[in-house]
C-alpha cells in the first residue's frame, strides 16, 4: 500500500480497497474494538496521500454486515460511510463488484480461488529464485496507459 500511495497517478486518481472477509465469522468481530474502528477510519481520512474512492467489504455474513453497518453509522462520517460498499455473497456480490470495479478488474482471488492460489505459488517460487514479487509501479502505470 505504501508503494501504491507514493505513485503520483494513484495520488491524483485515488485508490480502491477490497477487504476479502470470506473466511471471517461474526465471532471474529469481537476481536475488534471501537478504537480499532476509529484508528482504521482515521487512517483512511487523514493519512493517505491519495483519495480513497471506494472500500469494498466482501464475503461477510448478513449478521456481520449488519453489525459493521451499525458501527459505521455510529462512528464514521457520512462522507466516508458513503464510500464503503458491503458486498453480499454469491451472484449478487459478483454483480456489485463488476459494476463497481469493471468486469476485467475483479481480483482473481474473488473469481477463482484455486487459480489465484496457483498464481501465488508461482510468484513465491519466482521470488525465492530472485525475481521481484511485483513489477515496479512505473511498469504498471505504463501498461495501464497503453491499454487505454
Amino acid at each position: 500500500m505504501e508503494q501504491a500511495t507514493d505513485d503520483l497517478t494513484v495520488q491524483r486518481r485515488g485508490s480502491v480497497l477490497i477487504f476479502d472477509c470470506s473466511r471471517y465469522s461474526l465471532s471474529n468481530l469481537s476481536l475488534l474494538t471501537l478504537e480499532d474502528v476509529r484508528r482504521g477510519t482515521g487512517m483512511w481520512t487523514n493519512s493517505f496521500p491519495c483519495r480513497l474512492k471506494r472500500v469494498f467489504v466482501v464475503g461477510l455474513s448478513h449478521a456481520a454486515r449488519s453489525t459493521i453497518a451499525m458501527f459505521l453509522n455510529l462512528l464514521v462520517p457520512t462522507k466516508i460511510r458513503a464510500r464503503v460498499v458491503m458486498v453480499p455473497g454469491g451472484a449478487a456480490g459478483d454483480a456489485v463488484l463488476e459494476e463497481g470495479l469493471g468486469r476485467g478488474h475483479v481480483p482473481l482471488s474473488l473469481r477463482d480461488m484455486a487459480a489465484a492460489q496457483g498464481e501465488w505459488r508461482a510468484r513465491v517460487r519466482g521470488h525465492l529464485a530472485g525475481q521481484p514479487l511485483l513489477p515496479p509501479l512505473s511498469d504498471c502505470a505504463s501498461a495501464a496507459a497503453s491499454a487505454t
